[in-house]
């Protein structure tokens, strides 16, 4: 099995990606407004799924003050929290994804890519470009965004019905130079 065939994220329980997806459109959410939304019986499994994906880098978490003026987290998702969402979840608001984390220095160059080729074209970019994901782990997102894109406008055969959209796009050509490809 080589690099690309791997998935980094293959230990994610379906309660973990809920919440990466949900926290994607939804920032700054605490733990019981976390397990509301998604409808989550056991607070105890949404609270393990919630510190497991801090610690292992999805979810980045901010103090604040609840109501009642009790200490409280709210999280969010981090750079690579936000990547996973972009590329592994069909349903995902991308645009709002992409709105809701623009002062991510990715996310920025990302919306960059969205922008020049339109929303339709950037998903089925991010579909394609899915077998980077392991490169998150050795890589920061940064960089594996811009192996990813690279790739793809690299090789722009094996992008089969997008080659033309690229190929007309007169940004793209822009695109490559910006981030050095």
């Amino acid at each position: 099995m080589g690099v690309l065939d791997m998935s980094i994220l293959k230990d994610l329980g379906n309660l973990q990606k809920k919440i990466i997806f949900y926290l994607a459109e939804n920032p700054k959410q605490h733990k019981e407004t976390i397990q509301k939304k998604l409808e989550h019986k056991y607070y105890g499994a949404v609270l393990n799924a919630v510190r497991r994906l801090e610690k292992s880098g999805f979810l980045v978490s901010e103090k604040a003050r609840s109501k009642k003026n009790v200490k409280i987290k709210l999280y969010s998702c981090s750079e690579k929290g936000v990547f996973y969402a972009l590329i592994k979840n069909e349903k995902a608001n991308v645009l709002k994804i992409l709105e809701n984390y623009k002062d991510y220095r990715v996310v920025k160059r990302l919306r960059e890519v969205c922008d020049m080729l339109g929303e339709e074209v950037f998903v089925k970019l991010l579909r394609f470009v899915q077998p980077f994901l392991p490169l998150v782990e050795s890589l920061n997102v940064e960089e594996a965004c811009g192996c990813a894109v690279g790739y793809a406008l690299k090789h722009l055969e094996k992008l089969g019905e997008l080659k033309e959209v690229i190929e007309k796009s007169p940004r793209a050509g822009e695109l490559a130079r910006k981030w050095g490809l």
